[in-house]
């Protein structure tokens, strides 16, 4: 049974996701069910999802957190920079992660 998965995708300026920086830049999407959270699941998916996101190509990366949870911390861990906020949501905040040089 999956416990967790993580993707990135490209949007469009006219129609995204809240983690959107530009066209250029994936956003990440990360979950691990709560009954497995705590275990390291999430970072293995995540410095999968980095490596693969570099083999492929792209210069950065970018999601949105919540700081209530915390997870600022988690995505700092590995590099992700904490870029702006998201309109009318005080809480959230967006994280962009530089990838290899000379990519997409």
């Amino acid at each position: 049974m999956p416990v967790g998965a993580a993707w990135c995708r490209c949007f469009t300026d006219a129609e995204h996701s809240w983690g959107f920086l530009d066209e250029a830049t994936p956003e990440l999407g990360i979950a691990v069910a709560a009954s497995h959270r705590g275990r390291g699941i999430g970072g293995e998916l995540l410095i999968a999802l980095i490596g693969a996101a570099t083999i492929d190509g792209w210069s950065a990366m970018s999601l949105c957190t919540n700081k209530n949870e915390g997870l600022e911390r988690f995505y700092a861990r590995v590099g992700f920079v904490e870029v702006g906020a998201l309109p009318g949501a005080a809480d959230a905040i967006l994280m962009r992660l530089e990838l290899a040089p000379g990519s997409r």
